[in-house]
Protein backbone atom coordinates (compact mmCIF):
# COMPACT_ATOMS: atom_id res chain seq x y z
CA UNK A 1 0.00 0.00 0.00
CA UNK A 2 2.53 2.26 0.61
CA UNK A 3 3.89 2.44 -3.04
CA UNK A 4 0.60 3.52 -4.45
CA UNK A 5 0.77 6.33 -1.36
CA UNK A 6 4.10 7.28 -2.56
CA UNK A 7 2.91 7.61 -5.71
CA UNK A 8 0.10 9.97 -4.72
CA UNK A 9 3.02 11.97 -3.40
CA UNK A 10 4.98 11.89 -5.87
CA UNK A 11 2.49 12.90 -8.69
CA UNK A 12 1.59 15.74 -6.40
CA UNK A 13 5.54 16.53 -6.10
CA UNK A 14 5.85 16.42 -9.86
CA UNK A 15 2.47 18.88 -10.37
CA UNK A 16 1.05 15.55 -12.22
CA UNK A 17 -2.23 16.49 -11.01
CA UNK A 18 -4.20 14.03 -13.22
CA UNK A 19 -2.02 11.08 -12.30
CA UNK A 20 -2.27 12.48 -8.38
CA UNK A 21 -5.84 12.77 -8.47
CA UNK A 22 -6.68 9.54 -10.30
CA UNK A 23 -5.07 7.38 -7.80
CA UNK A 24 -5.90 9.42 -4.50
CA UNK A 25 -9.10 8.57 -6.22
CA UNK A 26 -9.15 4.62 -6.11
CA UNK A 27 -7.15 4.66 -2.78
CA UNK A 28 -10.80 3.92 -1.11
CA UNK A 29 -11.24 1.15 -3.55
CA UNK A 30 -8.01 -0.70 -2.37
CA UNK A 31 -8.62 -0.18 1.48
CA UNK A 32 -12.23 -1.24 1.51
CA UNK A 33 -11.35 -4.73 -0.36
CA UNK A 34 -8.41 -4.79 2.33
CA UNK A 35 -10.46 -4.06 5.15
CA UNK A 36 -12.87 -6.53 4.31
CA UNK A 37 -16.08 -4.29 4.14
CA UNK A 38 -18.90 -5.71 2.39
CA UNK A 39 -21.20 -5.40 -0.40
CA UNK A 40 -21.24 -4.12 -4.10
CA UNK A 41 -18.13 -1.77 -4.83
CA UNK A 42 -19.73 1.35 -4.19
CA UNK A 43 -20.93 0.34 -0.86
CA UNK A 44 -17.89 -0.71 0.57
CA UNK A 45 -16.49 2.60 -0.97
CA UNK A 46 -18.80 4.83 0.81
CA UNK A 47 -18.63 2.60 3.74
CA UNK A 48 -14.90 2.70 4.07
CA UNK A 49 -14.61 6.57 3.28
CA UNK A 50 -17.74 7.48 5.51
CA UNK A 51 -15.07 6.88 8.63
CA UNK A 52 -11.71 7.33 7.12
CA UNK A 53 -12.15 10.36 4.65
CA UNK A 54 -15.90 12.33 5.47
CA UNK A 55 -15.19 13.42 9.04
CA UNK A 56 -12.31 15.47 7.31
CA UNK A 57 -14.42 17.83 5.86
CA UNK A 58 -16.96 18.24 8.81
CA UNK A 59 -16.48 22.00 10.05
CA UNK A 60 -18.30 23.40 13.42
CA UNK A 61 -20.33 26.53 13.28
CA UNK A 62 -21.95 29.05 15.10
CA UNK A 63 -26.32 28.28 14.00
CA UNK A 64 -26.88 31.99 12.37
CA UNK A 65 -30.92 32.21 12.37
CA UNK A 66 -31.93 34.46 9.13
CA UNK A 67 -33.59 37.50 11.66
CA UNK A 68 -30.68 37.27 13.49
CA UNK A 69 -28.43 38.18 10.82
CA UNK A 70 -30.95 40.97 9.63
CA UNK A 71 -30.82 42.28 12.58
CA UNK A 72 -27.25 42.66 13.33
CA UNK A 73 -26.64 44.08 9.47
CA UNK A 74 -29.61 46.42 10.45
CA UNK A 75 -27.57 47.48 13.10
CA UNK A 76 -24.41 48.10 11.41
CA UNK A 77 -25.89 50.22 8.62
CA UNK A 78 -27.75 52.56 11.21
CA UNK A 79 -25.13 55.41 10.74
CA UNK A 80 -27.39 57.38 13.74
CA UNK A 81 -26.17 54.92 16.55
CA UNK A 82 -22.37 55.74 17.33
CA UNK A 83 -22.56 52.36 19.03
CA UNK A 84 -23.60 50.70 16.07
CA UNK A 85 -20.39 49.08 15.23
CA UNK A 86 -19.87 47.92 19.07
CA UNK A 87 -23.24 46.52 19.51
CA UNK A 88 -22.62 44.64 16.08
CA UNK A 89 -19.27 42.81 17.26
CA UNK A 90 -21.13 42.48 20.54
CA UNK A 91 -23.87 40.12 18.70
CA UNK A 92 -21.33 38.70 16.84
CA UNK A 93 -19.72 37.25 20.07
CA UNK A 94 -22.91 36.20 21.60
CA UNK A 95 -23.61 33.82 18.34
CA UNK A 96 -20.13 32.61 18.27
CA UNK A 97 -20.40 31.52 22.03
CA UNK A 98 -23.97 30.07 21.29
CA UNK A 99 -25.05 26.68 19.96
CA UNK A 100 -22.89 25.49 16.95
CA UNK A 101 -24.17 23.02 14.10
CA UNK A 102 -21.86 20.86 12.41
CA UNK A 103 -21.78 21.05 8.81
CA UNK A 104 -20.33 18.33 5.94
CA UNK A 105 -18.77 19.98 2.90
CA UNK A 106 -18.31 16.54 1.30
CA UNK A 107 -20.08 13.31 1.99
CA UNK A 108 -18.62 9.85 1.58
CA UNK A 109 -21.31 9.51 -1.45
CA UNK A 110 -20.09 12.74 -3.02
CA UNK A 111 -16.14 11.32 -3.24
CA UNK A 112 -17.68 8.28 -4.29
CA UNK A 113 -19.88 9.92 -7.21
CA UNK A 114 -16.51 12.20 -8.22
CA UNK A 115 -14.18 8.59 -8.38
CA UNK A 116 -16.81 7.47 -10.87
CA UNK A 117 -17.25 10.30 -12.53
CA UNK A 118 -13.65 11.14 -13.12
CA UNK A 119 -12.24 8.18 -13.42
CA UNK A 120 -14.42 6.96 -16.12
CA UNK A 121 -15.30 10.07 -17.82
CA UNK A 122 -12.60 12.34 -16.79
CA UNK A 123 -15.79 14.47 -15.30
CA UNK A 124 -16.30 16.65 -11.99
CA UNK A 125 -20.18 17.11 -12.84
CA UNK A 126 -21.83 14.48 -9.96
CA UNK A 127 -25.42 14.73 -11.50
CA UNK A 128 -25.70 11.54 -13.19
CA UNK A 129 -24.57 9.64 -10.33
CA UNK A 130 -26.49 8.31 -7.87
CA UNK A 131 -24.26 7.89 -5.23
CA UNK A 132 -23.71 11.64 -4.69
CA UNK A 133 -24.64 13.02 -1.27
CA UNK A 134 -25.10 17.05 -0.86
CA UNK A 135 -22.57 18.58 -4.31
CA UNK A 136 -23.93 18.86 -7.84
CA UNK A 137 -19.74 19.00 -9.33
CA UNK A 138 -16.43 19.66 -7.88
CA UNK A 139 -14.07 22.69 -9.67
CA UNK A 140 -10.82 21.05 -8.91
CA UNK A 141 -7.96 23.77 -9.17
CA UNK A 142 -4.46 23.64 -9.52
CA UNK A 143 -2.44 25.55 -6.47
CA UNK A 144 -2.40 29.50 -6.24
CA UNK A 145 0.88 31.11 -6.40
CA UNK A 146 0.11 32.49 -2.84
CA UNK A 147 -1.91 30.90 -0.17
CA UNK A 148 -4.30 28.51 -0.96
CA UNK A 149 -8.10 27.92 -2.92
CA UNK A 150 -9.46 24.87 -0.68
CA UNK A 151 -13.23 23.89 0.24
CA UNK A 152 -15.09 27.00 -1.30
CA UNK A 153 -18.45 26.40 -1.72
CA UNK A 154 -20.95 27.80 -4.34
CA UNK A 155 -24.36 27.99 -3.20
CA UNK A 156 -25.58 25.76 -6.38
CA UNK A 157 -23.45 22.83 -4.39
CA UNK A 158 -20.49 23.25 -6.45
CA UNK A 159 -17.23 22.64 -3.70
CA UNK A 160 -13.76 24.13 -4.99
CA UNK A 161 -11.02 21.79 -4.15
CA UNK A 162 -7.57 22.59 -4.59
CA UNK A 163 -6.09 19.46 -5.98
CA UNK A 164 -2.24 18.86 -4.40
CA UNK A 165 -4.41 19.27 -1.04
CA UNK A 166 -6.97 17.17 -1.66
CA UNK A 167 -5.04 14.30 -2.83
CA UNK A 168 -3.06 14.44 0.58
CA UNK A 169 -6.23 14.49 2.61
CA UNK A 170 -6.98 11.48 0.59
CA UNK A 171 -3.72 9.67 0.95
CA UNK A 172 -3.62 11.18 4.87
CA UNK A 173 -7.04 8.91 5.00
CA UNK A 174 -5.76 6.36 4.48
CA UNK A 175 -2.14 6.40 6.31
CA UNK A 176 -4.83 7.19 9.39
CA UNK A 177 -6.97 3.90 8.59
CA UNK A 178 -3.39 1.82 7.93
CA UNK A 179 -1.86 2.79 11.64
CA UNK A 180 -5.32 1.67 12.92
CA UNK A 181 -6.05 -1.56 10.92
CA UNK A 182 -2.96 -2.19 9.12
CA UNK A 183 -1.48 -4.53 11.94
CA UNK A 184 -4.33 -7.15 11.92
CA UNK A 185 -3.60 -10.46 10.22
CA UNK A 186 -6.64 -10.40 7.84
CA UNK A 187 -5.35 -6.87 6.84
CA UNK A 188 -1.55 -8.01 6.68
CA UNK A 189 -2.50 -11.17 4.13
CA UNK A 190 -4.87 -8.44 1.77
CA UNK A 191 -2.01 -6.13 1.44
CA UNK A 192 0.16 -8.42 0.54
CA UNK A 193 -1.78 -9.27 -2.71
CA UNK A 194 -2.02 -5.89 -3.79
CA UNK A 195 -0.20 -5.75 -7.16
CA UNK A 196 3.20 -4.72 -7.38
CA UNK A 197 4.84 -3.49 -10.66
CA UNK A 198 7.93 -5.49 -10.59
CA UNK A 199 11.63 -5.20 -11.58
CA UNK A 200 11.87 -6.04 -15.56
CA UNK A 201 14.26 -9.29 -14.40
CA UNK A 202 12.76 -10.42 -11.57
CA UNK A 203 10.41 -12.83 -13.13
Amino acid sequence: MEHLLRSVEQAVDQKNWYAALLIALTLPDVSAKVDGRKGKVGERYVSWAKEWIEPTYLREAPTKPPAIMREMYETLRDRTNQNAPRDFMRKMKSLASGPRVKTCLMTAGDLYALRCAYCHEYSHELENHNAKGILTRFHISEPPSKGSMHLNMKDDGCLQVQVDLFCLEISEGVRQWLASRGGTPEVKASLERISVIKPAFNF
